[in-house]
């Protein structure tokens, strides 16, 4: 069984629409369901455009799984939206590459 969390969601170089990426584990770490709600959680807020909450709990997530990369680049995706008026506010993640 795998077991899978919603990442983001990405423009990929020759895909036509929008996709979700996910993150998926064979053998997922100690404490992984609450990792998977909280940064899901966290990731509505920040498609909905709530920062502040989103940042607020992607900080608190990070105290507890501080190795998570991606809850610390969502959070590097957040904070900026707060004290930067020109700060790309779009929801979906624009890959840099193939």
């Amino acid at each position: 069984v795998f077991r899978s969390r919603r990442l983001c969601r990405v423009k990929v170089i020759n895909i036509e629409r929008e996709v979700d990426l996910h993150e998926i584990f064979v053998d997922p770490p100690e404490n992984w369901e609450d990792l998977k709600t909280r940064y899901e959680h966290a990731l509505d807020l920040f498609e909905a455009q709530d920062f502040l909450r989103a940042s607020r709990e992607l900080g608190l997530l990070m105290t507890q799984f501080a190795e998570d990369g991606p809850s610390l680049q969502l959070l590097s995706r957040s904070v900026p939206c707060l004290v930067d008026p020109e700060a790309d506010r779009n929801p979906v993640w624009r890959l840099p590459g193939k």
